[in-house]
């Protein structure tokens, strides 16, 4: 914890906690709980110290990233992307600008995945377009039997998927794979699961600006339709899906009726269509067809 208890003679200027937290409000009219949150990630501690040890001295680096990164939020950068890291499921994610911001709709494919899943035994995932890892991961550290197969295109994300595999311990039960959806060739799994990119190309930029400017393009265009990958993962993943295996997507706002429809179309059985808290048409659970 980079935290001072003495005073230093080579400092001009001796910041406290409460004089940090101070500042910051005349500065940066944030919530006083952000101010609180970034004091206690750049400090390694916890929100709780923050107010049980007001008068501890920070140093000068401390200060100076403190005010930094407050002002980036100020200026409307997303807090997990100041901070490097995301609380998704109940674990914490690191994430950088090759990764999607995990969002509390995305747990809603975790859960439907938990609920499929059986207990008890060794199962295997696969997560296309994995991204950080985030859905993968939190199935594994739920399912110690589990093991999983990360799809994801980019080098990069690959990356911050297996640093989270690491950093949650979990790295012998992963495969990481650097493949496209439409390219990935593999065998079969008990359950796969996606988050594909699914907004429309003339939709992008009518997204906020914390999504458009921090998100990586490839991991929200979908197509002209916003369609593409759905049509790939239901075209190309029912020969990669055990007989008695589930596929579990989400979806955008609006593509519940479309998603289904291809997925009639190339020979699934919809099992479920699970709403978020917002009550949008969220998250598809599908299997392979019944043979007649």
């Amino acid at each position: 914890m980079n935290v001072q208890k003495n005073y230093c003679k080579s400092q001009k200027i001796i910041w406290t906690t409460r004089d940090v937290l101070r500042a910051a409000r005349v500065r940066f009219p944030l919530a006083a709980s952000v101010s609180r949150s970034i004091v206690a990630h750049v400090c390694q501690t916890s929100v709780e110290w923050t107010f049980m040890q007001d008068g501890a001295v920070l140093d000068r680096t401390c200060v100076s990233t403190i005010f930094s990164f407050l002002r980036r939020i100020h200026r409307g950068e997303p807090f997990s992307r100041v901070v490097g890291c995301k609380e998704f499921f109940s674990y914490n994610f690191l994430i950088t600008p090759a990764t999607l911001d995990p969002r509390p709709e995305t747990e809603g494919v975790v859960q439907a995945c938990l609920e499929v899943l059986p207990q008890g035994r060794p199962v295997t995932l696969m997560d296309l377009g994995a991204g950080s890892g985030c859905i993968a991961l939190s199935i594994v550290l739920q399912r110690p039997q589990a093991e999983a197969i990360l799809i994801e295109n980019n080098q990069d994300a690959l990356n911050v998927a297996r640093q989270n595999a690491q950093v949650h311990d979990v790295t012998e039960r992963c495969s990481f794979v650097l493949s496209c959806m439409a390219e990935y060739t593999g065998g079969v799994v008990d359950c796969i699961c996606s988050n594909p990119p699914y907004i429309a190309k003339g939709d992008l930029s009518g997204l906020p600006e914390n999504v458009i400017k921090y998100d990586p393009l490839c991991a929200l265009d979908g197509g002209m339709q916003g369609l593409d990958y759905y049509r790939i993962i239901l075209k190309r993943y029912p020969a990669m899906l055990k007989k008695d295996g589930f596929l579990i997507m989400e979806l955008g706002i609006n593509q519940a009726q479309p998603v289904c429809a291809l997925a009639d179309m190339f020979g699934w059985d919809i099992v479920r269509l699970l709403e978020d808290l917002q009550g949008i048409k969220r998250v598809l659970v599908l299997k392979k067809a019944s043979c007649p």
